[in-house]
C-alpha cells in the first residue's frame, strides 16, 4: 500500500515578533515544522505538528528532549490528563513520555475537535506540551470560542 506524505502545517505569528525557520520534515509518520520565536531577551523553540501514528518513536526522537521548547499539534491521542474519559495506546505513550521528560501538558480538557455527524462526540487530540525548562513566563491556553462552528477550532 502507497502512502502519501500530507502537507497542510502552518504556523501563524504576530508580525511585530521576530523569528527563525529551524526545520521543517514531512514522513509517513510525522510532519513537522519548527521555528525559533524571540520575545524580548528569551527565545524558545515552537513545533507545529501532525502525528499519525507511532507516537512512541516518532514524538520523542523528533521533539520533547529538546529545551525551551513548546510542541503544538494533532498527535491523534486520547487521555483524561487532556479531555477524554479513556486512554487509547498512543494517548497512554504521550502521557508516559511527557511524565518520564517532566514536560507539562497545556490543555484545559475543552474539545479541540468538533464532531460532525450525530454519532460522533467532541474530542481533544490536538495538543500543547512545554518542555520541562521552559522560561517563557506565561502560556495561555484556551480554544476560541467564536470558531466553534469549524472542524477544529484553533487554539491561542
Amino acid at each position: 500500500m502507497e502512502q502519501k506524505n500530507s502537507a497542510g502545517l502552518s504556523i501563524l505569528i504576530r508580525e511585530d515578533l521576530n523569528y527563525l525557520p529551524v526545520r521543517s520534515t514531512t514522513g509517513p509518520f510525522l510532519n513537522y515544522q519548527s521555528v525559533v520565536v524571540y520575545v524580548g531577551k528569551t527565545k524558545f523553540l515552537l513545533t507545529n505538528s501532525y502525528l499519525r501514528s507511532n507516537p512512541k518513536q516518532h514524538l520523542h526522537e523528533a521533539m520533547l528532549e529538546r529545551p525551551n521548547h513548546i510542541l503544538v499539534g494533532d498527535l491523534n491521542a486520547h487521555s483524561p490528563a487532556w479531555g477524554k474519559h479513556k486512554s487509547d495506546w498512543a494517548g497512554k505513550t504521550i502521557e508516559k513520555l511527557t511524565l518520564d521528560l517532566r514536560c507539562m501538558i497545556e490543555n484545559t480538557g475543552e474539545p479541540t475537535r468538533l464532531a460532525t455527524t450525530s454519532n460522533q462526540i467532541h474530542t481533544a487530540i490536538d495538543l500543547t506540551i512545554t518542555s520541562n525548562d521552559f522560561t517563557y513566563p506565561v502560556v495561555q491556553w484556551e480554544v476560541f470560542e467564536d470558531s466553534l462552528r469549524n472542524r477544529s477550532p484553533p487554539v491561542h
